[in-house]
């Protein structure tokens, strides 16, 4: 019987032995998941744009080219920043440290690409690594706790494919400015430094915004380069047929392919030039012989325009009724408005003149003018046209309905219980006049 409790015993604490056991593995897994899941979340909270970029190799290029670090879960984040790989006596980078704030979703950063004079031909490769470290707590049995540092990197690859000496073209393009009506106009210059003739050669002409979108790509025609000579690749492009090529700054870049290789040019170009439109003007008095005027305008441009301003002129037939007027200085962003307030004083005789004069309104954009004109009998009559318009949007208006609505109802159950009441006195009198 002793022995037999014993053996129970033994068993028990066996068994109690093998739970701890398997508890402790347990928690070790989920120790392990706690942290990859760290790891994890590290990863998708940090970007990189772009994750790869090819460069063509030319002598002497010093080209800066930007990157995006990227703030995905919108934390407070630092992150470092380091160069490596083939081409890291060639890469500059601007900053080593950035910190973002939980409000900054991306940060647009820059790097500096200097090549010398030659290269191997070939291909090497470079990364920018973006790194960022996280703490966490792990609780221990003893009741202590242990810090676990979370490092994770990602990385953004640069290659450079440098050509062999028989087989190497260099390009320029030119982009002209074009009249918002006209056609775009391409220009590329190419140079065969190599030792054996080229055929087939193209151009893939992008357009983008100067946002970076990407607006419209297009193939140019094919020719060929004899070694050691120059050509051009022309194409043109008419403004009307991209529908969303607005009045503004863009920027074209232009691969030229040949023999499996590509040589890589960019030019920035306008469509059309800076204007400022004026969209409406308004009136109002001010005082004794003291009027406002408030200009509303609006911005044809798809990039800011800093440093506009505005000139504001009140004439009639016998000249002048006030001195020319020049606003204040104002920056207006792309297809913006902005509403600008200007006062002035008309001279003793002004007032009489002014509902039969004219104003001239002439706003500047970066050295573009454009002069409006316009009726001071027309601006008071819209205003008291827009007035009326109001008014009517009022009275049409969901709430003035309803408002009628229940003036309708409250007139009705008046009226009903008008006649209730005159029906009882009636009633009354009927039965008073019986008993008699």
């Amino acid at each position: 019987m002793k022995m037999s409790i014993i053996k129970h015993k033994i068993k028990s604490a066996e068994n109690a032995e093998y739970s701890f056991n398997n508890w402790r593995f347990v928690a070790k897994i989920l120790l392990l998941l706690l942290i990859s899941m760290f790891l994890l979340y590290d990863v998708l909270a940090l970007g990189i744009s772009p994750s790869t970029r090819e460069v063509y190799f030319e002598p002497g290029l010093e080209r800066t080219l930007s990157y995006h670090i990227i703030n995905n879960e919108n934390k407070n984040i630092s992150v470092s920043l380091a160069v490596s790989g083939d081409l890291k006596d060639y890469i500059v980078l601007n900053d080593s440290i950035v910190d973002m704030p939980d409000t900054e979703e991306k940060i647009k950063l820059y790097y500096t690409l200097k090549f010398p004079s030659e290269m191997e031909s070939g291909k090497l490769k470079s990364e920018i690594i973006a790194t960022s470290r996280s703490l966490v707590k792990a609780g221990t049995s003893s009741g202590s706790s242990n810090t676990i540092t979370a490092s994770m990197s990602i990385a953004s690859e640069i290659s450079v494919i440098a050509a062999s000496l028989d087989n190497y073209l260099i390009a320029e393009l030119d982009a002209h400015d074009v009249p918002e009506n006209g056609s775009l106009h391409f220009d590329i210059a190419m140079n065969n430094l190599g030792d054996k003739n080229i055929h087939n050669v193209f151009a893939a002409i992008s357009i983008y915004s100067p946002e970076g979108t990407l607006i419209i790509q297009f193939d140019t025609l094919m020719k060929d380069i004899r070694k050691h000579s120059k050509s051009h690749i022309q194409a043109s492009l008419p403004v009307y047929n991209l529908d969303n090529l607005t009045p503004g700054r863009y920027y074209a870049n232009a691969a030229v392919y040949y023999d499996g290789l590509a040589a890589e040019s960019r030019d920035e170009f306008k469509v059309g030039e800076p204007e400022i439109r004026i969209s409406n003007i308004s009136l109002f008095r001010a005082g004794d012989n003291a009027y406002r005027f408030d200009i509303d305008t609006i911005s044809e441009w798809n990039s800011p325009i800093n440093g506009a301003y505005v000139i504001l002129d009140v004439k009639d037939i016998a000249g002048s009724l006030m001195p020319q007027l020049q606003s204040y200085l104002f920056d207006i962003g792309p297809m913006g408005n902005e509403i600008i307030t200007l006062y002035a004083e008309l001279d003793e005789f002004g007032e009489e003149r002014l509902h039969n004069a004219t104003i001239y309104l002439t706003t500047v954009a970066e050295g573009n003018t454009l002069e409006n004109i316009y009726l001071v009998e027309d601006i008071l009559k819209s205003r008291i046209e827009r007035s009326l318009q109001q008014i009517k949007e009022v009275l049409v208006s969901i709430w003035f309905r309803i408002l009628i609505i229940l003036i309708i109802l409250a007139a009705a159950v008046l009226h009903i219980h008008r006649l209730y009441v005159r029906n009882n006195l009636e009633y009354n009198d009927r039965n008073n006049e019986t008993f008699k």
